[in-house]
């Protein structure tokens, strides 16, 4: 009899301990599953960066080049705004177009889409340059700047699939590097490259090549690293909807002073970023090379941006942030209006603190900004919301930046950066007015789970089921 029970009990001993064993491989299996996704993530993160780098580089590589362009195409400040504007203006409607798009054919062919017609575009430019062609040169640019800007809406939608939710601000922020680092390269490169031959294609050869290999090993592998993960059920399949006209409720309020104030942040900046070189040559007698330098100091400062999305990820009410934003651009300007009739010896003493203080500015409000689209909008509806963002955004640096161009050539320096403080005072007044709609209503307010959080939770209940379910075998 105590043989028999001596007996049974080892073997609910050596069950219960094959069960255990088996619990962990399968815990085990999980969390390597988890970590392994988690290393591909951070592939991904770097890929969708890449796609958008080397188009940037061609788009602003025109800005730092601004006065040998005039030169080549017999433009004045005026023409040459117009013609910015005019291209961005035709982009406006597109944008939107390249959103609903995106919902309809999914963000994976959209990719592939977009990536090829930016290369043809920017390809096509550089040979209107080369001819040179100024009407081949606009078409050109007009091409790449559209699917440039169809890229930028799907980077949100893409990053979204792969990141937590807790951690989406960080991550977006780095994606957005691309921007600041593109700006940086084409600052530091397309001025001297012209300056010392004499060439001005050469300066965009060099732009096409960096475009050619970002853009085709970021988008072909993030296209390839999203499908295989879809397969083996690591993300959720993408879901393509119907577009209806009824989607528009989702756009609703909120969403639409997210933009408004988008729209005023982003036109105060570019505004002045698209005349900036002409600003300091004409009025400060600084070289092109040097102003080209002067003016990255802004991208060099928004390398912090990472830390400002994480600071992003933990505050809980993001309103707050874009207060803190706005209220960046329009001390640096301030401090510039103030100073405005210094000396070439004593403008560089102004215009350094001036430009950090822009540079904290877009350390920080596109990705405050994208943020909010983020949590005002379902994902359904992603593509549409980025698209309408991002067009309505170009409509207002077109129209600013043709006040801007017409203030240059008739107006003083003063009323030059006036009129992108009183665009950036708006902003901020807006920001102000968000963030007291939001301690009503807690609409920018998010508090995210992380993925490994839910995947331990899921860990752990698995494993008391299963101990559960032992103990329930045992004693029946």
């Amino acid at each position: 009899m105590d043989t028999s029970f001596d007996q049974s009990s080892e073997e609910t001993n050596y069950q219960n301990n094959n069960q255990s064993k088996h619990n962990q491989k399968q815990d085990e299996s999980k969390l390597s599953s988890f970590f392994s996704f988690t290393v591909q993530k951070w592939l991904q993160i770097f890929f969708v960066t890449l796609i958008t780098f080397g188009p940037l580089i061609c788009s602003y590589g025109l800005s730092s080049v601004k006065e040998g362009f005039k030169e080549q195409f017999n433009l004045n400040d005026l023409q040459y705004n117009t013609m910015q504007s005019s291209i961005t203006f035709v982009t406006c409607a597109f944008s939107l177009f390249c959103g609903v798009l995106t919902d309809k054919i999914g963000l994976r062919k959209s990719l592939l889409m977009f990536s090829i017609l930016c290369l043809c575009g920017y390809t096509l430019q550089f040979i209107g340059i080369s001819l040179p062609n100024f009407y081949v040169q606009c078409i050109g640019q007009a091409i790449g700047y559209i699917n440039l800007n169809g890229l930028t809406v799907i980077q949100g939608p893409l990053i979204s699939r792969w990141v937590d939710k807790k951690h989406y601000g960080f991550c977006l922020s780095i994606t957005f590097l691309s921007v600041r680092f593109a700006d940086v390269v084409s600052s530091w490169t397309y001025p001297p490259i012209y300056e010392n031959t004499g060439h001005l294609y050469l300066s965009f050869l060099l732009g096409v090549i960096l475009l050619a290999t970002t853009l085709l090993v970021g988008s072909i592998s993030s296209f390839v690293m999203d499908l295989k993960a879809e397969k083996r059920g690591q993300l959720q399949q993408v879901n393509i909807s119907d577009i209806n006209i009824k989607h528009v409720k989702y756009l609703n309020f909120n969403y639409l002073i997210v933009v408004l104030i988008g729209v005023f942040g982003l036109a105060s900046f570019y505004a002045y970023y698209f005349n900036s070189q002409t600003i300091l040559k004409k009025y400060y007698h600084i070289d092109g090379i040097t102003s080209g330098r002067l003016f990255s100091i802004p991208f060099f400062v928004t390398f912090s941006s990472p830390f400002f999305g994480f600071v992003l990820d933990k505050i809980k009410s993001k309103a707050f942030f874009l207060i803190f934003s706005s209220s960046q651009i329009v001390l640096g300007y301030l401090i510039w209006i103030l100073f405005y009739d210094c000396q070439k010896e004593e403008c560089y003493k102004i215009v350094i603190p001036a430009y950090i203080f822009l540079g904290i500015f877009l350390s920080t409000f596109t990705n405050a900004v994208w943020y909010c689209v983020f949590l005002t909008t379902p994902a359904k509806v992603w593509g549409t919301a980025y698209g309408l963002l991002v067009s309505s955004k170009n409509l207002g640096i077109a129209l600013f930046g043709i006040l801007e161009g017409y203030i240059l050539d008739q107006h003083s320096v003063f009323w030059a950066i006036m009129h992108p403080l009183i665009l950036s005072a708006i902003a901020l007044t807006i920001s102000v007015l968000i963030f007291i709609k939001n301690k009503k209503e807690q609409f920018l307010n998010f508090n995210f789970q992380s993925k490994l959080e839910l995947n331990m939770k899921l860990i752990q209940s698995e494993s008391n089921r299963q101990s559960s379910d032992n103990q329930l075998s045992q004693l029946k």
